[in-house]
């Protein structure tokens, strides 16, 4: 299986969400899973819609039960969940709740339900096979400044204002903001080739998010075990490429990134594709690309994938189960 070892390495974002079908009242919730894989494609693939028993209220513990017990069905190892997987869901309070202390980017409370419902950011959640992440940051601060302009109509001052108050405090816009979304997402966009120089203060950017697993899986691969002579036994007086610290080297790959030029070929707007080229100059920060932009900009995917039940379950197929309406949309979205 593809998932299992990609999470293990290099974690994975899952969408969730839930949804309560017209005819018999029926709710499910669904898991949507993406990562990049060893071929640096975008993948997503949507793991089920699971229908809650009848009589069991949606309460957090329950949430949480249901969804662990189906990611466990995959193979997923739940215990692997914490840092490995980042959950993007809307402002449900219970959703919320079921995935207190894990990594949660909650769409709706980031104001970026707001950016999606404009016209001004239709490819945030868009379906197609590009991340997302990197253009958060941009829309989010192309959406403040269209805020701060309508402030200055009287009709609309009120309103436009209470957004952009409310997208500054939550997205963190500011280059002087410490918070950890505007950090996730200012990485994303300094990690998209076209848009590195956005990212100008990339120290800051680089210092304030940790990368222990990234550094972990960025290193060699020990070499095999060999019988020890006697220049070996004093390896640790000797100077060479081991003694370089992690830090100076991520620093070396940042200074030779923001001022490499970008080549025709691979097209720098196939993002993933420009790293897989890229990957042997820059060992560290390909892998830092396959962590974050794993995660996409909305919860869209498990809202999509209960537009395909409402299409499953309709007026004709009403007798529909609901575990057959789960396995019907699996089939749909993976046989493609």
């Amino acid at each position: 299986m593809e998932i299992k070892p990609i999470i293990e390495t290099y974690g994975c974002a899952i969408t969730t969400d839930i949804w309560t079908e017209d005819y018999h009242k029926t709710s499910f919730i669904s898991s949507t899973i993406h990562y990049t894989n060893d071929d640096f494609a975008f993948v997503l693939r949507v793991l089920f819609a699971a229908p809650f028993e009848n009589g069991v209220s949606k309460t957090g513990e329950n949430i949480r039960n249901l969804l662990f017990q189906k990611l466990r069905a995959f193979g997923i190892d739940t215990s692997l969940l914490v840092g490995h997987v980042v959950f993007v869901t809307d402002r449900g309070a219970n959703v919320v709740a079921a995935l207190h202390g894990y990594t949660r980017l909650n769409c709706k409370l980031c104001i970026l339900n707001v950016i999606l419902s404009c016209a001004f950011a239709p490819d945030l959640e868009s379906e197609n096979s590009s991340p997302s992440a990197s253009l958060a940051l941009p829309w989010s601060v192309r959406h403040l400044e269209h805020c701060q302009a309508a402030s200055l109509e009287p009709v609309l001052s009120e309103v436009a204002s209470v957004c952009a108050s409310c997208l500054e405090e939550v997205m963190g816009t500011s280059d002087t903001s410490a918070n950890p979304l505007h950090m996730i997402y200012r990485i994303a966009t300094f990690l998209t080739p076209k848009m590195r120089c956005c990212a100008q203060k990339q120290e800051m950017t680089w210092s304030k998010v940790k990368f222990d697993q990234v550094l972990a899986t960025a290193q060699d691969e020990p070499p095999p075990a060999k019988k020890q002579s006697c220049s070996d036994r004093f390896t640790d007086w000797e100077d060479g490429v081991s003694c370089i610290s992690a830090p100076k080297v991520i620093n070396a790959e940042i200074a030779e990134y923001l001022g490499s030029r970008l080549e025709d070929k691979p097209d720098p707007e196939n993002v993933l594709q420009w790293w897989k080229f890229n990957k042997e100059r820059f060992p560290v920060l390909s892998k830092c690309v396959r962590f974050i932009l794993r995660i996409p900009a909305s919860s869209a995917p498990s809202e999509r994938a209960f537009s395909v039940c409402g299409r499953i379950l309709e007026d004709r197929r009403t007798s529909l189960g609901p575990q057959s309406v789960s396995n019907i949309l699996f089939l749909h979205s993976n046989m493609k």
